[in-house]
């Protein structure tokens, strides 16, 4: 588990108020985050590369993490299950995995940030970002995969390992090995606080700095 000591949360609530997590609304701000993408993966020959299908689709969410006078420093791509496709389908057999059987859910992809000193601060509000707006649509489940490096973050944030089932390689991503992992959404916040997690009070205080609405007008 990551350590949070009590100065440690205390700079993580007083870096967080310097961070606004939104949705994407101009094509400037899109192109933006592919080039983020294409430099944090590394596996994207040219910046257009790091777009995809998904990204266009009409039951996708693209979040923004902007700092003030440094711009847009991390991004993630929400797929919204009811509506559409998402990407874990073209790898792993959702219908076998037992939690998301006729069950909603919320996929978290294209998570990317780039490297600042603030980089936790925007981790942790993103992933806030994420929980907090499959809470508001009343999804039942989280779903992200993750390399085996991130993978510590995920198990930190009492995400569950799906196991071998939710295990295979990106073959957009250098053919790296991805895991699965879920988080119940209705039942997170009681789950942090039986494991007394340090993060309990950062995920249930209100995030004024995280906006959900998407604008009415899709990258124009």
């Amino acid at each position: 588990m990551i350590e949070l000591k009590l100065a440690n949360r205390h700079r993580l609530v007083t870096t967080s108020a310097q961070i606004q997590i939104r949705p994407l609304h101009s094509f400037a701000e899109f192109k933006q985050v592919l080039d983020l993408r294409y430099r944090g993966y590394g596996y994207f020959a040219t910046p257009a590369q790091a777009l995809d299908a998904l990204d266009l689709a009409e039951h996708s969410l693209i979040l923004v993490a902007e700092l003030a006078k440094r711009g847009i420093v991390g991004t993630l791509r929400l797929l919204d299950g009811r509506y559409g496709p998402i990407e874990l389908e073209q790898f792993v057999p959702i219908a076998t995995i037992p939690q998301l059987h006729q069950r909603s859910f919320i996929e978290a992809t294209r998570f990317t940030i780039r490297h600042c000193r603030e980089l936790l601060a925007v981790k942790l509000l993103l992933c806030k970002a994420l929980w907090m707006y499959s809470l508001q649509q009343g999804h039942e489940y989280l779903v992200i995969s993750s390399t085996q490096r991130l993978a510590a973050f995920y198990r930190m944030l009492l995400f569950e390992d799906v196991g071998t089932a939710g295990v295979y390689r990106h073959p957009r991503l250098g053919q790296s090995e991805h895991r699965m992992f879920l988080l119940p959404v209705q039942t997170a916040l009681e789950r942090y606080h039986a494991a007394q997690h340090p993060l309990y009070k950062f995920m249930h205080q209100p995030q004024p700095n995280i906006r959900l609405k998407p604008s009415n007008t899709r990258y124009n």
